[in-house]
Protein backbone atom coordinates (compact mmCIF):
# COMPACT_ATOMS: atom_id res chain seq x y z
CA UNK A 1 0.00 0.00 0.00
CA UNK A 2 1.59 3.27 -1.07
CA UNK A 3 1.11 5.63 1.85
CA UNK A 4 -2.65 5.53 2.25
CA UNK A 5 -5.03 4.24 4.89
CA UNK A 6 -7.24 1.29 4.05
CA UNK A 7 -10.42 0.19 5.79
CA UNK A 8 -12.16 -3.14 5.42
CA UNK A 9 -15.37 -4.25 7.13
CA UNK A 10 -16.24 -7.94 7.02
CA UNK A 11 -18.46 -10.44 8.77
CA UNK A 12 -16.71 -13.27 10.58
CA UNK A 13 -19.26 -15.80 11.88
CA UNK A 14 -21.29 -13.84 14.46
CA UNK A 15 -18.95 -10.87 14.56
CA UNK A 16 -18.25 -7.76 12.56
CA UNK A 17 -14.56 -7.19 11.89
CA UNK A 18 -13.12 -3.78 11.04
CA UNK A 19 -9.54 -3.74 9.76
CA UNK A 20 -7.62 -0.47 9.52
CA UNK A 21 -4.22 -0.52 7.88
CA UNK A 22 -1.86 2.42 7.52
CA UNK A 23 1.86 3.07 7.02
CA UNK A 24 3.93 2.90 10.18
CA UNK A 25 7.63 2.87 9.43
CA UNK A 26 9.91 2.58 12.45
CA UNK A 27 7.59 0.63 14.74
CA UNK A 28 9.08 -2.61 15.97
CA UNK A 29 6.69 -5.59 15.89
CA UNK A 30 7.41 -6.21 19.58
CA UNK A 31 5.82 -2.84 20.44
CA UNK A 32 2.36 -3.51 19.04
CA UNK A 33 0.83 -4.60 22.38
CA UNK A 34 2.14 -1.45 24.05
CA UNK A 35 0.27 0.75 21.55
CA UNK A 36 -2.87 0.23 23.65
CA UNK A 37 -1.24 1.61 26.82
CA UNK A 38 -2.44 5.06 27.76
CA UNK A 39 0.03 7.80 26.70
CA UNK A 40 2.46 5.35 25.05
CA UNK A 41 4.35 6.72 22.05
CA UNK A 42 6.72 4.34 20.24
CA UNK A 43 8.99 7.14 19.03
CA UNK A 44 10.62 8.81 22.07
CA UNK A 45 11.40 11.96 20.09
CA UNK A 46 7.71 12.69 19.56
CA UNK A 47 6.01 15.13 21.83
CA UNK A 48 2.45 16.35 22.09
CA UNK A 49 3.02 19.11 19.54
CA UNK A 50 4.21 16.72 16.83
CA UNK A 51 2.86 13.30 17.75
CA UNK A 52 -0.47 13.47 19.51
CA UNK A 53 -1.23 12.42 23.06
CA UNK A 54 -0.72 8.66 22.78
CA UNK A 55 -4.24 7.97 24.00
CA UNK A 56 -6.25 7.14 20.86
CA UNK A 57 -5.76 3.37 20.83
CA UNK A 58 -6.25 3.20 24.59
CA UNK A 59 -9.68 4.78 24.14
CA UNK A 60 -10.43 2.49 21.18
CA UNK A 61 -9.60 -0.55 23.34
CA UNK A 62 -11.83 0.66 26.17
CA UNK A 63 -14.80 1.30 23.87
CA UNK A 64 -14.30 -2.00 22.04
CA UNK A 65 -14.15 -4.01 25.27
CA UNK A 66 -17.22 -2.28 26.71
CA UNK A 67 -19.13 -3.51 23.66
CA UNK A 68 -17.94 -7.08 24.17
CA UNK A 69 -15.31 -6.95 21.46
CA UNK A 70 -11.58 -7.33 20.99
CA UNK A 71 -8.92 -5.17 19.40
CA UNK A 72 -5.45 -6.19 18.27
CA UNK A 73 -2.53 -4.72 16.37
CA UNK A 74 0.17 -6.26 14.23
CA UNK A 75 2.91 -5.14 11.88
CA UNK A 76 2.51 -6.15 8.26
CA UNK A 77 5.67 -5.08 6.46
CA UNK A 78 5.89 -1.30 6.88
CA UNK A 79 2.19 -1.05 7.79
CA UNK A 80 0.34 -1.23 11.08
CA UNK A 81 -2.88 -3.23 11.02
CA UNK A 82 -5.52 -2.71 13.71
CA UNK A 83 -8.37 -5.23 13.82
CA UNK A 84 -11.52 -4.55 15.86
CA UNK A 85 -13.92 -7.47 16.33
CA UNK A 86 -17.40 -6.75 17.70
CA UNK A 87 -20.30 -9.12 18.25
CA UNK A 88 -23.28 -8.59 15.97
CA UNK A 89 -26.72 -8.11 17.53
CA UNK A 90 -28.47 -11.40 18.03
Amino acid sequence: MAGGVSLMLTRARRDAELTVRNPCVGLDASETDRLFERFYRPDPSRERGTGGYGIDLSIARSVTERHGGKIRAKKVGDDLEIVVTLPLAR
